[in-house]
């Protein structure tokens, strides 16, 4: 909003008003057109003690519409996933906080400037022209003044609490997120227990299984004893091709493994 004011000697208020929302145009209308108006024609300021006093109430809306939210925030905290959806709300309701601290920042300095600039306007009048009504002027500033110090005090707050709903979230999620660490280096830690037992069996096994699968073949031949004759066991003179046929099967098996491991990595 913008606002431009424009004050002869004949007593002449001149206002023009830019982007100005319709029930902020129409709350001006009412209190400029009511009998009890507090517009002084002979006070340039009288007028923007009223048009403040709409501003203010724009921003008295805006601030405890933040509140509002804040406090809905803060009531219904339940569960990790509803705080890390809510994230992207909260920063887009941190952003507004932060640009209604700035306008209200703004509006404190510029009535303060307005209120000085009246208090040097009725040094110069006469004595004879000054008026109630002036005097009652430089009080509805003073008043709009002590209350964009208070709006903007508590959109500050505003900000606090946010920054404080935001930082719980994140350190939540942040919590639960460990914990579920924990839990699975703990699964880990079991299965990695497990597949060592496994290894340990393996390693004990293993020899025996190969002897035994070894000596299974045909390349052996065992005879019992019997009544004619004694036990014999005779090695095949082809047993060269079991190591001829397996050792290179090991060997492209295990260089297999070795080049897929390091196109992998």
């Amino acid at each position: 909003m913008a606002f431009f004011t424009k004050w002869t000697s004949a007593n002449v208020h001149v206002v023009l008003c830019f982007d100005v929302p319709q029930h902020l145009r129409d709350g001006l209308r009412n209190l400029l057109l009511s009998p009890s108006t507090t517009l002084d024609p002979s006070d340039p300021y009288s007028l923007h003690a009223i048009i403040l006093g709409e501003i203010i109430n724009a921003f008295d809306a805006s601030v405890w519409s933040i509140r509002d939210f804040v406090r809905m925030i803060e009531v219904n905290r339940h569960g990790v996933a509803q705080q890390a959806a809510s994230f992207p709300l909260l920063h887009d309701f941190a952003r507004h906080a932060v640009h209604s601290s700035e306008t209200l920042d703004v509006a404190t300095e510029t009535t303060k400037s307005i209120l000085c600039q009246h208090e040097w306007f009725c040094k110069v009048l006469p004595s004879d022209t000054k008026s109630n009504v002036s005097r009652r002027t430089n009080q509805a500033l003073s008043f709009r003044v002590q209350t964009l110090r208070n709006l903007s005090a508590r959109s500050k707050a505003n900000e606090a609490r946010l920054r404080n709903e935001i930082d719980l979230a994140f350190n939540t999620i942040t919590q639960y997120d460990s914990k579920v660490m924990v839990k699975m280096s703990e699964a880990v830690r079991r299965d990695s227990a497990a597949m060592r037992t496994i290894a340990v069996l393996t390693l004990t096994l293993l020899p025996a299984t190969f002897v035994a699968a070894l000596f299974s073949t045909s390349f052996f031949d065992f005879s019992p004893a019997t009544k004619t004759q004694q036990e014999s066991w005779v090695v095949s003179e082809k047993f060269w091709v079991y190591w001829a046929v397996s050792l290179p099967v090991t060997i492209a098996t295990v260089a297999s493994w070795l080049l897929w491991q390091h196109r992998t990595s």
